[in-house]
């Protein structure tokens, strides 16, 4: 993932490099090459770059179009696009403080990112949570590329997805929250320079551009390692049990950070047996550590999450994800009367079932088997 403080350290002759991988364009003035080598580079770039590009008219160069609310929709697939307007107009409408229209947006998309069915009118209307006039606009997504109600609300707000982008982008400092980074904004900050130029430095916005970065996976085969090694145990004390989940555990070529799940012990225990590595620490307690840790100049978040005995099966099915799997799952359990949360599976009257492996976990629940490489986001539905 590059950074924007990435892109200012090139040079001229690097930035020519990466245009021309792309296009036979080429720009004169530095100003303009550089934006077109973060256009170029999109999508391994983070979203501070997006939000420059914005505010740059380096866009209307390259490509003209009526449509640009955000670069990424244009290079998203017709299904994705849906979801991504309807959580945009979701958001717009929070902001605007109408709350049912973002609560029902918001629903709309849950509802479509699972969704498996034919994509029209008649079908979509009768899906929980679509309604006749959020089909219609999916439909207009699908069929004209575009959403007429988006583009009228940019137009009677103007500024208003320049906001949306800035607090999302805010929103990704550890221990910033949605109220937080609203008053970052009308205070008239706008990127993370500004917060670091005009406010106390915390940790996480200090590592902001490191975390941004994602782990590629020959790094996470290294953290691996380090954890083999920290929880080996003679025999006769017995095995610690312990696994890195998340998109690793899918078999993804990166991750996000280091998701690590241990049994009966304590999270802050296992941050401070990994000695210097740690090198900051955002919050701890009896079930979660959340720092950051540094291997050959790379700095990570890690996250250490503890489960009991019983619980483990569920914790390493929930952490694993990914996060359509997860919705997937507790609308199954819903079907059959039931709740699934990372730490058991209820029944109608509370009783919990038991689970001595994820098997065990997908036969209560009446579906066939997945292994964590086939729990992925484009998932449409579980097999019964």
């Amino acid at each position: 993932m590059v950074t924007l403080e990435d892109f200012y350290n090139y040079k001229p002759h690097q930035l020519d490099d990466i245009i021309k991988l792309k296009t036979n364009l080429k720009w004169e003035n530095n100003k303009d090459k550089l934006y077109a080598a973060m256009y170029y580079s999109y999508p391994n770039v983070n979203d501070e770059v997006i939000y420059l590009l914005f505010k740059s008219d380096i866009l209307q160069v390259i490509r003209s179009t009526n449509n640009i609310f955000d670069l990424r929709y244009y290079y998203m697939d017709k299904t994705d696009k849906v979801i991504y307007v309807l959580d945009t107009l979701s958001k717009i409408y929070e902001y605007l403080n109408d709350e049912f229209r973002s609560k029902s947006f918001n629903k709309a998309k849950t509802q479509f990112e699972v969704y498996n069915g034919p994509l029209n009118l008649k079908s979509l209307i009768k899906v929980d949570g679509i309604g006749k006039s959020t089909a219609e606009v999916i439909m207009e997504i699908i069929d004209k590329n575009i959403s007429f109600r988006l583009e009228e609300l940019k137009k009677s707000n103007p500024n208003i997805i320049e906001k949306i982008n800035t607090i999302e982008i805010f929103k990704k400092i550890h221990g910033i929250g949605e109220k937080q980074a609203k008053d970052f904004y009308e205070k008239g900050y706008r990127t993370i320079e500004d917060l670091k130029i005009n406010l106390n430095n915390t940790l996480g916005l200090v590592y902001y551009n490191e975390l941004q970065k994602r782990i590629p996976r020959s790094e996470m085969d290294e953290w691996v390692s380090i954890f083999k090694q920290l929880f080996k145990c003679p025999p006769e004390i017995g095995p610690i049990y312990w696994d890195i989940t998340g998109s690793y555990r899918r078999g993804e070529e990166s991750s996000g950070d280091i998701d690590l799940i241990v049994r009966d012990i304590n999270p802050k225990d296992v941050a401070i047996a990994l000695g210097n590595i740690v090198i900051g620490e955002f919050s701890s307690g009896p079930k979660k550590f959340m720092g950051i840790v540094k291997l050959k100049n790379n700095i990570r978040q890690i996250d250490i999450r503890v489960f009991t005995k019983d619980e483990w099966y569920y914790g390493l099915l929930y952490n694993t994800g990914s996060k359509t799997f997860s919705i997937l799952l507790r609308k199954r359990a819903q079907e059959l009367n039931m709740r699934i949360n990372e730490y058991c599976l209820t029944g109608p009257n509370g009783e919990k079932y038991p689970a001595n492996s994820e098997q065990d976990i997908f036969d209560c629940l009446k579906i066939k088997y997945l292994k964590p490489s086939e729990r992925i986001s484009s998932l449409g539905k579980l097999i019964l």
